[in-house]
């Protein structure tokens, strides 16, 4: 080898080392070059978990070569179409964006996102015969599942445009509320430091007094799980938090809505419209995924940990698995 060509090599290989260290550098502290911009941008990153686990995932249609739960790391900061897919399972999608130096979270406030299968399966079937429809209640006894102890509502009492409060029979009433509008049916909703009340249609809280939230509203029910009352009407789903008085639009459909309910295991509100049990997510990145579970007429409960669904009726009851 020649001087002339060694020094030749050694004097690539010094611009070579200047040209790639800085790349490496950057590229270690989450700097990449957007080709599409020509700029050197600040990345980001995206941390996906599914239940259940094992879940293919597409950004913008390309398939990721890690299954979930996985971390996709120098994301270019943009908008990325995200589809979860598993075999047996309906798929999930929504568009989200990826910021420069942050972590976007697929699963928004969860462990992880719920699948749902394609296909529930009916596990079991319990004919009956009851002159009405089963409670939720009834239901519970003869599948021996276990539902959340309701607070009991006998000392609360509406009376003389006044809602009322004795701790026992023998107590003298406390005048809770006074200037209660008049109605002609009333439901009273009782959480563990609040009360609401249902007047004909209107939805109140009761904070030294009456503070309207909602109408109209057909019906209501608090969930402890996460400390929100769920209500609606038949073409709406909302739910209240009491601690930030905000009240959230889950769902306006044309179709007639019934029988809302929240889960909050799985993060998804369950309802029965179009003569279908659905679901739909609270997550209100992008659109709502909606997904329809079974096509079966009557009544339904879930179980606690939203794997589970019981339709039932005056004639029989069944049990699906559905995630």
């Amino acid at each position: 080898m020649t001087l002339k060509l060694r020094f030749s090599l050694i004097g690539f290989g010094i611009i070579l080392f200047l040209i790639v260290t800085p790349i490496l550098v950057l590229y270690a502290r989450g700097f990449m070059i957007d080709f599409n911009t020509r700029q050197i941008v600040k990345t980001g990153a995206m941390v996906i978990k599914t239940d259940p686990a094992k879940a293919a995932v597409y950004l913008n249609g390309k398939q990721q070569q890690s299954l979930t739960p996985t971390n996709i790391r120098f994301m270019t900061p943009a908008d990325y179409d995200v589809r979860i897919e598993k075999a047996g399972f309906q798929t999930w999608t929504k568009r989200l964006n990826v910021r420069q130096q942050f972590v976007t979270w697929i699963n928004l406030n969860r462990e992880a996102i719920t699948l749902f299968l394609k296909d529930p399966k009916l596990e079991q079937t319990w004919i009956t015969n009851n002159a009405k429809p089963y409670t939720d209640v009834e239901v519970a006894k003869i599948i021996n599942i276990q539902q959340p102890v309701p607070m009991p509502i006998d000392s609360w009492f509406l009376e003389n445009n006044q809602l009322k409060y004795k701790k026992t029979d023998t107590d003298n009433p406390q005048i809770i509320a006074d200037n209660i509008p008049p109605f002609t049916k009333s439901q009273i909703i009782r959480a563990e430091n609040q009360i609401h009340l249902i007047l004909d249609d209107a939805l109140y809280a009761v904070n030294n007094g009456l503070e309207k939230i909602y109408s109209p509203v057909l019906a209501a029910a608090w969930d402890p799980a996460s400390k929100q009352l769920i209500f609606g009407n038949n073409n709406e789903i909302l739910i209240y938090n009491p601690s930030t008085k905000n009240t959230d639009l889950i769902l306006r459909s044309s179709s007639q809505i019934s029988h809302p309910m929240l889960n909050s295991e799985t993060g998804y509100v369950f309802f029965t419209a179009d003569n279908k049990i659905k679901a739909i997510e609270l997550d209100s990145r992008d659109k709502k995924n909606i997904f329809d579970l079974v096509a079966d007429l009557g009544n339904f409960t879930i179980s606690t940990d939203g794997r589970t669904l019981y339709t039932f009726n005056n004639t029989k009851i069944n049990k699906y698995t559905i995630r």
